[in-house]
């Protein structure tokens, strides 16, 4: 720009040149990334915005993955998929290499996941690594104590007769059907009718123990979690620490938690898993899984499941799994319930950047 156009918009027209040498030096020595950047005085550090320990965790940690892909895309749906469907999604999902599958999520109606659950129980199939689903309870108010067979969930009940030994029982933190002791109409004080609560659930880990075997494995899932938090954070970590304090003998392996609408931040959901992990750590749950990688024997580990809606699902992933979840429940693809879920086949390739092992692991191409 000549002289004329500077003068025009009212600069200043720098000299033709500048001995640089001749500029006073800055008093502070600007340090980027640990280097020294001109000056001669006092050092001042400028953060340059990496979360280095972030990404540490996320590239040296092991990921659980307990699959969901035969059920997620048809969830709320009673025949979302055929039995034929199911048997290529399950080809579709062993090529990947994942070993723990859920199969079906069994309940009061007739529904394909029964007929599939039917044909894989015809063949025999190995069910070690497979995975049913099953509410807490099925009527409301819960009876209390629980003491025969028609208190036990229509699920768990259906998983024995299929022959299947694994499930996942699912839960409500605030669910109003149960009384838990820190709303109106309480019956009895907070950890009292926590207490009954847990114990209600300790029955159900021994009639499964008694009814599916003793090798039988399983987990907790708190699928209202974002919403619980939000009105009653002090039930969610109660609720947490009573089930991380059940006897090792009987203790589910995981726990795993939702955030089902979407729409909280990934700052939030860290936050959240960082208290839910430090809350099974001081109750005697920490994670072995990190250790040993072997999903067969892990213990004390926590899963997140992330539905779409405002574009943030798998950034919530990242973030949870950076703040101390030990992986995911989901499916292959991001179909599923409402706007779908943040699924596999994103976390595993933007998850773990530079963690070749789990290129040997699953097949991610």
């Amino acid at each position: 720009m000549g002289a004329g156009a500077s003068a025009a918009v009212g600069m200043e027209c720098p000299p033709e040149s500048v001995d640089k040498e001749s500029l006073p030096k800055p008093a502070v020595a600007i340090v980027v990334s640990g280097e020294a950047v001109g000056g001669g005085g006092e050092r001042e550090e400028h953060d340059c915005g990496i979360e280095r320990e972030k990404r540490a965790r996320l590239r040296d940690m092991k990921v659980f993955v307990l699959d969901n892909s035969l059920r997620e895309p048809s969830v709320g749906a009673t025949f979302g998929h055929t039995v034929d469907d199911k048997e290529q999604i399950m080809e579709c999902v062993k090529e990947v290499g994942f070993r723990e599958i859920v199969v079906g999520a069994p309940n009061k109606h007739s529904q394909v996941d029964d007929l599939y659950c039917h044909r894989l129980q015809s063949r025999g199939t190995d069910v070690t690594h497979l995975w049913t689903f099953s509410e807490y309870a099925d009527e409301r108010p819960v009876p209390y104590p629980r003491s025969s067979e028609e208190q036990v969930p229509i699920g768990l009940r259906k998983t024995r007769d299929f022959g299947f030994r694994n499930t996942v029982i699912e839960l409500d933190a605030g669910d109003p059907g149960i009384d838990w002791g820190d709303g109106a109409g309480a019956t009895a004080n907070a950890d009292g009718a926590m207490t009954r609560y847990v114990d209600g659930l300790v029955w159900l880990l021994n009639w499964m123990r008694a009814n599916l075997g003793a090798s039988s494995r399983s987990m907790i899932n708190i699928r209202d979690l974002s919403l619980a938090m939000v009105k009653k954070p002090a039930r969610v970590m109660r609720l947490v620490a009573a089930i991380a304090r059940i006897p090792s003998e009987l203790c589910p392996i995981a726990l795993l938690f939702e955030e089902p609408l979407g729409e909280y931040l990934p700052s939030e959901v860290g936050g959240w898993t960082r208290r839910i992990r430090k809350a099974m750590d001081t109750n005697g749950w920490p994670s072995t899984f990190q250790r040993t990688g072997d999903e067969a024997t892990a213990d004390g580990v926590l899963l997140i499941h992330v539905h779409r809606m405002w574009g943030m699902a798998d950034a919530v992933n990242i973030e949870a799994l950076a703040a101390g979840a030990d992986g995911v429940f989901a499916g292959v693809c991001e179909e599923g319930a409402a706007m779908g879920h943040a699924c596999t086949a994103v976390v595993l390739g933007i998850a773990i950047p530079g963690y070749e092992e789990y290129f040997y692991l699953f097949d991610t191409k």
